[in-house]
């Protein structure tokens, strides 16, 4: 008689809608369920009845029941609430087979009592950067650095820009100091016609501080789509694919060294190449000239715009190419096996 398969518990630390629950939750578990046979329950966050029925359902029965060979995975649980409380007194009572996975440093934007919990109590951690992994190893021996995938996506065609069209993408609330830092002091005296697409600025008052910025710019065309689905990967990545260069911006700061370069992995599987700061994970992702390069600080980005502008059209498909083809490492299936790997060591 064959053995039971494992089941796996994944409680969100957030709702779908963020990048890092979809990415290193929802898309992974469909693949360990397509690829390797894992069934899985996702849990989220919320007060809702609904959300706090499926919730409690779910603790009980992992508490009181937990079937055999189970895993639960804790995803970057951070606050000290009610959601929070509950979970720790799972692990605490049900140790075995447990995993916390984070892809931020929490534990420095907020207290680290949750977050250091977690990396003490359960029996093995998954981080998405070099820098959290140096964190984790204070607390726990059992430490596994699996970087951020994204979603393979179709090649698209070269864009046919009038103007040279730049994109960055991110949640501009958690990004606006490198930015204004790094991206704008480049953009103001760079010289050339230039297009720029800012992906995920959702704020009215942010949308606002911006465009007032960028009409001191006329040689700047600035475009803050509005109407984005964010759950279409299909469609964020074909908007990725319409622009000429990418812009991974980050300050050298411990939060920042701990990112997983989640972004400039996307503009990679969207086929463009980016240019980015040689920080955390960035580093390893881009191979100068080819599909990108690094700037230190403004001035250098400016030099390597100007750079990528006096390009010809066959240099500048060659780094596309590039640049699609690096982006394949990231895929969900590799990262699949690599967290299966893990899966199958924690007992």
């Amino acid at each position: 008689m064959p053995a039971p398969r494992r089941h796996l518990y994944w409680f969100a630390y957030y709702a779908i809608s963020c990048p890092s629950v979809r990415y290193r939750g929802k898309y992974l578990l469909d693949e360990l369920a397509a690829a390797h046979d894992i069934p899985s329950t996702m849990v989220y966050p919320g007060y809702d009845r609904k959300a706090l029925g499926r919730f409690l359902k779910v603790y009980f029965r992992l508490l009181f029941f937990r079937p055999v060979g189970s895993w639960i995975v804790i995803q970057k649980i951070y606050t000290q609430g009610i959601y929070a409380f509950a979970l720790k007194w799972l692990v605490r009572l049900r140790p075995s087979a447990t995993i916390y996975e984070l892809d931020d440093a929490e534990y420095l934007r907020h207290s680290p009592k949750t977050v250091d919990f977690f990396l003490r109590k359960c029996q093995c951690v998954i981080v998405g950067s070099k820098e959290l992994e140096q964190y984790a190893r204070q607390l726990n021996p059992n430490v596994h650095c699996i970087g951020s995938p994204i979603l393979l996506q179709p090649r698209q065609p070269a864009p046919a820009n009038p103007v040279l069209t730049l994109c960055w993408i991110g949640f501009y609330n958690n990004h606006k100091e490198s930015f204004e830092e790094l991206v704008l002091p480049a953009l103001e005296s760079i010289g050339i016609p230039l297009k720029i697409t800012l992906l995920g600025v959702n704020r009215a008052h942010q949308r606002e501080e911006l465009s007032a910025k960028f009409s001191r710019f006329p040689h700047i065309a600035l475009e803050m789509p509005s109407d984005i689905d964010w759950l279409d990967e299909s469609s964020v990545y074909a908007r990725l694919s319409q622009c000429d260069l990418g812009l991974s911006p980050l300050r050298d700061t411990a939060f920042e060294r701990a990112k997983s370069a989640f972004k400039l992995k996307q503009c990679l599987a969207a086929g463009i190449p980016v240019l980015v700061s040689p920080v955390g994970e960035n580093v390893d992702a881009i191979d100068p000239g080819r599909n990108g390069d690094f700037f230190d600080d403004a001035d250098s980005l400016r030099a390597q715009i100007l750079a990528f502008a006096a390009l010809n059209d066959a240099d500048r498909q060659s780094m596309r190419d590039e640049a699609y083809r690096s982006a394949r490492p990231y895929g969900m299936a590799i990262y699949g096996q690599a967290v299966r790997a893990v899966l199958d060591q924690v007992h």
